[in-house]
């Protein structure tokens, strides 16, 4: 019950997002869902990288779990927003479409 609840609730801001995407701090939000792929990838690298060697050794408390889950993510809005900027495409999405053709 509760994971349902969740994806409404996800689903529900999303659409309230959508509805305010053309105000500047939308921007952000929108670029990352145009870059899903890149930001999909990177978080699995970092992941690999920083994060679960960070768990292996000792779990840290739910709210500094939260907190860097945050900043990732406000990372990778910001990331994307600014690499939208110049490019038409996120880097892993541009390299689909040339190997599509």
């Amino acid at each position: 019950m509760l994971s349902t609840g969740t994806a409404l609730a996800v689903i529900g801001l999303a659409l309230a997002v959508d509805g305010l995407r053309h105000r500047g701090w939308a921007r952000p939000l929108v670029a990352l869902g145009q870059s899903t792929l890149t930001a999909y990838l990177a978080h699995l690298a970092l992941g690999r990288i920083w994060v679960w060697p960070w768990l292996r050794d000792e779990r840290p408390p739910l709210v500094t779990q939260m907190v860097v889950v945050g900043l990732v993510f406000v990372g990778f809005a910001l990331a994307t927003a600014l690499w939208r900027q110049r490019f038409r495409r996120g880097p892993a999405e541009a390299l689909l479409r040339w190997v599509a053709g």
